[in-house]
């Protein structure tokens, strides 16, 4: 029995495939967390050093610090807002 588990929810042995979901400290992003954020604010440069255009490797550093939030929400958030971001542009744009 696993610590924390809803009462509810159905018993699975600890070999069933779906049991090592089930577990938080083996799929937790939390480790890498801090490396990952690292990388992504400083995309821009690392690109620039790579010889990629300035202004593209500037614009990508953008997109990457402000995909950082990500790391501690759900995809869901981030995803729903840059979708609703680009439908606003497409339609001022056409």
């Amino acid at each position: 029995m696993f610590v924390g588990r809803p009462a509810s929810s159905p018993r699975r042995s600890p070999t069933s495939p779906a049991s090592a979901f089930s577990a938080p400290w083996r799929c937790s992003r939390w480790p890498a967390s801090p490396y990952v954020a690292f990388v992504w604010a400083n995309d821009g440069e690392i690109r620039q050093r790579v010889d990629q255009d300035a202004d593209i490797a500037a614009e990508a550093g953008a997109n990457a610090r402000w995909t950082i939030l990500s790391l501690v929400q759900s995809v869901v958030v981030p995803v729903m807002a840059s979708s609703a971001a680009t439908a606003i542009c497409h339609v001022a744009v056409c």
